[in-house]
């Protein structure tokens, strides 16, 4: 497990210096932040999908209360993520974040920024069975202090990685709230990797990697449920958090793709892609065209891409779609 935080540690500062063009950054932050945003959401059984969450990301007016939320998880995510610095937490904190990220609409129990007033724990629907009984209401606060005293205070002997994991655990544990722990605890978890000094943690899609490994994502946390032994669920964790950071360390080395590309209005237009419609199809006109290139140009930019594989296209004429085909883009990268 050491060895493993010490390659997860490597591969940060590998991320950190992945990226020759601040563009490009943003697209890979913006890639990222939406696939962790719908599988923290898509854990928890709510019917969300990327189309969606870019919507509201993108700042269109929300058309349900899970697309308000995305919106607002994307803000503090982004305020985490551009952050020199990350301040420790209080119990107080954390409750205010979870008013901020959460409407009334969206809960099914409780109220936006209120500690649970009954027993609850994390419930696995696929299961049917309780992954673990949480700490009771009582005790909520006192615990959640001890938590953050521990991390703040002890959890420096640990590597960042390991420590992490161990304070997600310990949160899900806990379950402060009535509703929204598991969405608020992800975000938390990518805080207490970048506090811990891994600095470009929200550049890597841990989130999506739980929701592909969901069944063993809670199979996992409930190894933890006696507070005996946290190796089972350690080494699940390390695992799905250095392949995160392998992926976000190749979506890195997208200026190896832009590099093969003559024509600068190309690089410009790919550059939108990535940052903006990365998940959806789009047509010719709706591209922003801020350098003005004429119409012949952009057709003939269209087609080169689609002709490299980057961009897969569908429809004829003024109706001709198209989607960024990642499977080519990243077999690019990594060959």
């Amino acid at each position: 497990m050491y060895a493993q935080c010490a390659e997860i540690a490597h591969l940060d500062g590998r991320l950190g210096t992945a990226h020759r063009h601040g563009r490009l950054r943003q697209a890979t932050f913006k890639i990222t932040r939406l696939g962790n945003l719908v599988g923290s959401f898509q854990i928890e059984g709510i019917p969300i999908d990327r189309a969606q969450a870019a919507r509201a990301l993108a700042g269109a007016r929300p058309g349900s209360p899970y697309e308000e939320d995305i919106a607002r998880f994307g803000a503090l995510y982004e305020e985490l993520h551009e952050a020199e610095a990350l301040p420790p937490l209080t119990p107080e904190a954390i409750r205010e974040w979870h008013g901020r990220l959460f409407t009334k609409a969206s809960l099914d129990q409780g109220g936006p920024g209120q500690w649970k007033t009954d027993a609850n724990g994390v419930w696995d629907d696929a299961a049917g069975d309780w992954v673990f009984i949480a700490t009771p209401r009582e005790d909520t606060v006192a615990e959640l202090a001890a938590l953050l005293d521990w991390f703040e205070n002890e959890a420096y002997r640990l590597p960042a990685p390991m420590a992490a994991a161990i304070f997600f655990a310990e949160f899900e544990t806990i379950h402060p709230f009535a509703d929204g722990n598991g969405r608020l605890g992800r975000l938390l978890n990518l805080w207490a990797l970048k506090r811990g000094g891994l600095k470009n943690a929200f550049l890597a899609p841990i989130d999506e990697r739980f929701k592909r490994s969901q069944d063993r994502y809670y199979a996992a946390l409930s190894t933890t449920n006696s507070g005996s032994s946290y190796a089972d669920y350690c080494g699940y964790y390390l695992a799905e958090l250095r392949a995160a950071y392998e992926r976000a360390v190749d979506l890195g080395r997208l200026d190896e793709v832009f590099q093969g590309l003559a024509r600068p209005s190309a690089r410009d237009l790919l550059q939108w892609v990535l940052s903006s419609r990365s998940d959806e199809w789009f047509k010719r006109g709706d591209y922003p065209n801020e350098e003005g290139v004429s119409d012949a140009t952009l057709t003939n930019v269209l087609a080169e891409l689609t002709a490299l594989g980057l961009l897969e296209a569908r429809g004829e004429r003024k109706g001709r779609q198209y989607r960024l085909d990642w499977s080519a883009v990243l077999d690019r990268v990594q060959r």
